[in-house]
């Protein structure tokens, strides 16, 4: 008699799945898979990576009375997306696409006979692909999540300006580095019309760029170089006010040319990663 009414209660909870499942699937069979352009741009806030600590470094050099210094850091850059996304669901999709982001850096500094001038042009474009989760919330808005990878490839120009005593010496590094990277984020959705959406969303980035290589060249009145290496990070020793400071560097060297008074040397990092915001159109087809 027991034996029945489990028999019964399996029976009962099979025909409760299947009718569930059909339900399911009958749901998704009236469901047609959609294609989607959205296009986005905002604004994304870096870690920056060895940037800063060289900004940082020439500020505490530069920080006497009868000196000036006019640099800032690097704390967010322009961020423009575009990608495809194919909602295979109602609630799954799936995106490929790509972006472009760029950051321009300029800074003066020194003093009346010794005067620097420093330009950095990053140019940095991503291809990415991404999973969505989306959860409607009524007929108008809905949410989402996504997350996926990107492989980065980036660009870094710098210009170096010294102008001492009336003599000059110029630097021209050009170097890039491409890497792996992942994002994660939500956001939400606003139909404003049949097939158009607006949307808001935020990320988290992860890029850090580790192996950059490329050539400099430097010149003053008498003479010129151009090396072809790596960029790396050290610090050397410099004697200023009677004390001896290790001064933070990034700058392109062969690794048999490094300078011999440094300290902690390594290959230079430039790092992208942080939150990003942005908004942007979503428009089907």
């Amino acid at each position: 008699m027991i034996q029945q009414k489990r028999n019964k209660g399996l029976l009962l909870l099979v025909g409760i799945g299947l009718l569930s499942i059909s339900g399911i699937v009958s749901g998704e069979q009236t469901w047609k898979p959609t294609f989607n352009l959205y296009i986005s741009g905002g604004l994304g806030f870096v870690n920056s990576g060895d940037f800063n600590t060289i900004v940082r470094g020439e500020k505490d050099q530069w920080s006497d009375a009868d000196e000036y210094f006019d640099w800032a850091e690097w704390k967010n850059m322009l961020d423009f997306q575009g990608e495809f996304i194919l909602d295979i669901t109602r609630n799954i999709g799936i995106g490929i696409g790509s972006g472009y982001l760029s950051k321009k850096s300029a800074g003066r500094y020194g003093e009346p006979d010794n005067e620097y001038q420093r330009n950095y042009t990053f140019r940095f474009i991503p291809i990415s692909g991404s999973l969505y989760l989306t959860i409607p919330a009524g007929t108008i808005v809905s949410f989402f999540i996504k997350g996926g990878a990107d492989y980065h490839f980036g660009k870094m120009r710098q210009e170096k300006e010294i102008d001492y005593s009336g003599s000059q010496f110029l630097l021209t590094e050009d170097v890039s580095c491409n890497t792996l990277g992942f994002h994660i984020g939500g956001g939400m959705e606003f139909k404003v019309a049949p097939k158009v959406s607006f949307v808001i969303s935020g990320l988290y980035r992860i890029a850090n760029f580790k192996n950059w290589t490329g050539k400099a060249h430097d010149e003053d009145e008498f003479s010129s170089r151009d090396v072809d290496g790596e960029l790396y990070y050290y610090e050397n020793h410099q004697m200023w006010d009677g004390e001896m400071h290790w001064i933070p560097r990034l700058t392109v060297w062969s690794e048999s040319g490094l300078p011999s008074n440094r300290r902690n040397t390594r290959l230079g990092e430039i790092n992208i990663g942080g939150m990003v915001l942005t908004a942007g159109l979503k428009i089907g087809f």
